[in-house]
């Protein structure tokens, strides 16, 4: 018998990188068979053609690859029935809380990217200071 999910609905900051993907899973096994999970894409217009990591940014083109990259995790989450969003001209961190606050999320799963130089990040500390909204910072992949 499992018990049943703490979080009933859970966003997460989905950008097809290694990192987001891990947040997926980790948000599919908080949100257990009971909850909501929704991966929400956000198309950042000031954003750069590609990230610091390589990783190619969503924009244009873009939300066709990220959204490839999220049937490919989805693939790996047996019974997951999370669902994919895109969400257009807005900065990530506002689009994220904005999102999350109009659509009543219970928690916000975000990935962390790996350079310690850095700290934790500037999207996720932004997301932090959203005092109605639980943020959860998953770990980098194993």
């Amino acid at each position: 018998m499992t018990s049943p999910a703490v979080f009933k609905r859970v966003l997460v900051g989905f950008d097809g990188s290694p990192a987001s993907r891990h947040a997926l899973a980790i948000a599919s096994d908080l949100a257990g068979s009971d909850g909501e999970v929704v991966a929400l894409a956000v198309l950042d217009p000031t954003g750069p053609a590609e990230s610091a990591d390589g990783v190619p940014a969503v924009d244009g083109a873009g939300p066709l690859w990220v959204a490839r990259c999220f049937d490919d995790a989805l693939a790996t989450l047996p019974g997951s029935v999370a669902q994919f969003r895109v969400l257009g001209g807005r900065r990530v961190a506002a689009g994220l809380s904005e999102y999350a606050d109009t659509h009543g999320f219970d928690l916000l799963v975000v990935g962390r990217r790996s350079n310690p130089a850095v700290g934790v990040g500037h999207i996720p500390e932004a997301l932090m200071r959203n005092e109605r909204l639980a943020v959860l910072l998953a770990p980098e992949p194993a």
